[in-house]
């Protein structure tokens, strides 16, 4: 999908677009179709585009949009007018609205079955840092570990917290000396955060001449954390094709890719027509990493092309 530019454009050039793919006994069987024109024309598919019982969400200034794949038809919800959520998840038949910065400004979560919204029950990290990922034990919250005073010298710990959406009950779990990473996956009961760095050793502070890594692995429900196996050796790999993408178990990140099946990194191959062009959005579908067309120039002159061509990678899973 694409949407408008907040900037107006020319009427010639506006366009608010959507095609589906429904696929057939085979690839070649596969039929495309246009969608429904979107009632709002700015829709902001990158702070999570979440998927419950058969409906796609994204958000749009002061509104929920929802699209139903089964009839091709857009409805408007309304959000809380104090909520600043910029990100959404999803969490059964919840979504979850979670506020960013330092304000103190709830999150919020919608009920898919009533069609209402309601707070989500105070978390017990803060704001600092905070990233989540739902689980099959709850809705994770990990963050910088609240307890660790601000005016302490050196780097703070991470924290967590799992959120039972039923019982809106959070339940704090261990922290871990680790910096803050990057991406969060799922690989069954593994909670990944895959950085390819070394590490940090602070010089001074209460975690001086102790190496904190970068990287790290989360087991729930017990909350065990542990260090990213290769994450140290990986520091040291030639990076290939620097795109950004998390699935069920791989992770492709700093031209990196990490296969959690066989705990291996390796470095990300670049497809052999991408040269001085940018990916377009890049996601995982099962195990085949799938660019969905590119673009070269330079934006600021004026120069830039599309490529609608779509590059598909299969890594050697082990």
């Amino acid at each position: 999908m694409s949407s408008d530019s907040p900037t107006p454009a020319p009427a010639e050039v506006r366009h608010r677009d959507g095609i589906a793919f429904t696929p057939g006994a085979t690839p070649a069987t596969g039929t495309w179709r246009a969608l429904p024109e979107a009632p709002i024309t700015y829709y902001d598919a990158s702070s999570g585009a979440p998927t419950i019982d058969g409906s796609v969400y994204f958000l749009a200034p002061q509104a929920l949009m929802q699209f139903d794949t089964t009839s091709d038809t857009w409805t408007r919800h309304d959000i809380p007018a104090e909520s600043t959520g910029n990100w959404l998840h999803a969490a059964g038949d919840h979504l979850i609205l979670t506020a960013a910065g330092f304000e103190d400004i709830p999150d919020y979560q919608w009920d898919h079955r009533t069609h209402e919204w309601s707070r989500v029950p105070t978390d017990p990290l803060g704001r600092a840092g905070r990233r989540a990922i739902n689980t099959p034990h709850g809705f994770l919250l990990i963050a910088i570990d609240p307890d660790y005073a601000r005016d302490d010298i050196g780097p703070r710990p991470l924290a967590a917290a799992l959120l039972d959406i039923e019982a809106g009950t959070w339940q704090r779990l261990p922290s871990y000396r680790q910096l803050e990473g990057g991406q969060l996956t799922l690989n069954g009961n593994r909670v990944i955060d895959a950085v390819p760095l070394a590490g940090f050793t602070p010089e001074v502070g209460p975690y001086a001449g102790t190496q904190l890594p970068a990287a790290g692995v989360l087991t729930l429900p017990e909350g065990t954390w542990s260090t990213l196996p290769g994450a140290v050796g990986a520091a040291d790999l030639t990076p290939g094709w620097s795109v950004e993408a998390a699935g069920e178990g791989l992770i492709a990140t700093q031209g990196l890719l990490y296969d959690d099946r066989s705990r291996s990194w390796s470095s990300l191959p670049p497809p052999v027509d991408s040269r001085e062009t940018s990916p377009g959005a890049v996601v995982w579908a099962d195990d085949v990493l799938i660019a969905l067309g590119a673009s070269s120039g330079i934006p600021e002159l004026g120069d830039t092309k599309v490529d609608t061509t779509a590059r598909v990678y299969r890594p050697s899973v082990r």
